[in-house]
C-alpha cells in the first residue's frame, strides 16, 4: 500500500511538473527584411522586382522558403527557394550581393545577410553569373 501511494505521489508531482514547466520551442524569430529598390529592376527566380518596396519573409522554421509581396503585403510575387550560405565575418548591417546586370539583363539578387549573422541564405537560379557587392542604389532595412 506504502508502495502504491508512493507511485501514485510521484506520478502526480511528475505529471504537475510538466504542466507547469514551458516547453522549449526552437523559435528563430519572424525574420522580416524590406528591401527598398530605387534606380531599376531587380530579378529574383523567375520574377523581376520592378523599384518599389518589397517584403520578404521566410515560411518556414526551417528557412528554406522566401516570400516576397509588395510592402503593402496586399501583392504576392512568389515564393522562392532559398539556401544557407556561410561568410567569414560578419557584418553589423544587411549585405546584399548582386550580380553584374548584362547588356540584355538586369541585376540579379545572389544573397542576403543579416546583420552580425555569418549564415546568409542564397536563391537557387538555373544559371550562374559574376557577383558583385551590392550596388549603391539598392537599400534594405531590416525588422525582427
Amino acid at each position: 500500500m506504502k508502495r502504491k501511494s508512493m507511485a501514485v505521489v510521484f506520478s502526480l508531482i511528475l505529471f504537475g511538473t510538466m504542466l507547469v514547466v514551458p516547453r522549449a520551442n526552437a523559435d528563430l524569430g519572424n525574420e522580416q527584411m524590406f528591401v527598398n529598390i530605387k534606380n531599376g529592376p531587380v530579378e529574383v527566380p523567375g520574377k523581376v522586382l520592378d523599384p518599389g518596396r518589397y517584403d520578404l519573409q521566410f515560411t518556414s522554421l526551417e528557412h528554406n522558403v522566401l516570400e516576397i509581396t509588395t510592402a503593402n503585403g496586399k501583392e504576392p510575387v512568389g515564393f522562392f527557394e532559398v539556401i544557407p550560405v556561410w561568410r567569414a565575418k560578419a557584418t553589423d548591417q544587411t549585405k546584399l550581393e548582386l550580380s553584374e546586370p548584362g547588356r540584355d539583363s538586369v541585376a540579379r539578387l545572389n544573397e542576403f545577410f543579416y546583420p552580425g549573422d555569418n549564415t546568409g541564405y542564397e536563391f537557387v537560379y538555373p544559371h550562374a553569373r559574376k557577383t558583385n557587392q551590392g550596388g549603391a542604389q539598392y537599400e534594405c532595412t531590416l525588422t525582427r
